[in-house]
C-alpha cells in the first residue's frame, strides 16, 4: 500500500498512517502547538553582539550563559577570577620550589603559559586539550594516588590533544 505525501506546504515526506494527511513532524507539531508553523526561531549563534560562538542556552553561548548565571549580566567580564588584593598563584606558599602536588604542577603550567587549548598539539598539530609531561625531567615526582609521574618545572610540559596524550603516556606508564 502506497502512503500519500504530507499535506503541509513544501513537505514531501510520507504520511504517518492511512488516515492522517500529515507526516510525523507536522502531525506532532499540530498536536503540540495547534499549528503547522514553527513557533520558535532556531538560534544558531550567541545573540550577544560581537559573539559568533554556537548557541548553548537562552540564546547565549556557554561562556555568556555562565556569566549570566554567575553575575546576572552576560556582558560583564571579571578579570583574573580572584578577589582584589588576593595573592597571585605564583606567590602562594604552595607554589614555591619543588614541593608541589600533581595538580599544583599542572596549575603552574596553566598560570605560566595559559590553557593548552590555545596551542596546537605537538604531535598531530590539531587543537590541544591537555598539558602533557614530556618525561625529560632528571628528577621527576610521583603521584601515588594517580600513579603518574610529573615535574614541578613548567618547561617540561607540552600541549597535546587527548588522543596523542594517551598515546604518549601509556607506553611510559608501564
Amino acid at each position: 500500500m502506497n502512503k500519500a505525501t504530507c499535506s503541509a506546504t513544501d513537505c514531501e515526506k510520507p504520511t504517518t498512517s492511512a488516515v492522517s494527511v500529515y507526516c510525523m513532524m507536522h502531525y506532532t507539531r499540530l498536536r503540540r502547538t495547534g499549528t503547522l508553523e514553527r513557533k520558535r526561531p532556531i538560534i544558531y549563534t550567541c545573540t550577544l553582539e560581537g559573539c559568533a560562538t554556537a548557541h548553548f542556552a537562552r540564546g547565549l553561548c556557554e561562556m555568556h550563559y555562565a556569566r549570566l548565571k554567575r553575575q546576572g549580566d552576560p556582558a560583564v567580564r571579571k578579570h583574573g577570577g580572584r578577589a582584589p588584593g588576593a595573592t597571585p598563584p605564583e606567590a602562594h606558599y604552595n607554589w614555591q620550589a619543588d614541593s608541589v602536588s600533581y595538580d599544583g604542577a599542572h596549575m603552574r603550567v596553566a598560570a605560566a603559559r595559559g590553557t593548552a587549548k590555545r596551542y596546537a598539539c605537538v604531535d598531530c598539530h590539531g587543537p590541544a586539550l591537555h598539558w602533557s609531561y614530556d618525561h625529560r625531567d632528571p628528577a621527576p615526582k610521583f603521584d601515588e594516588r594517580r600513579r603518574l609521574l610529573y615535574s614541578p618545572a613548567v618547561e617540561h610540559y607540552e600541549p597535546r590533544c587527548a588522543k596523542c596524550h594517551k598515546a604518549f603516556d601509556v607506553p611510559r606508564a608501564r
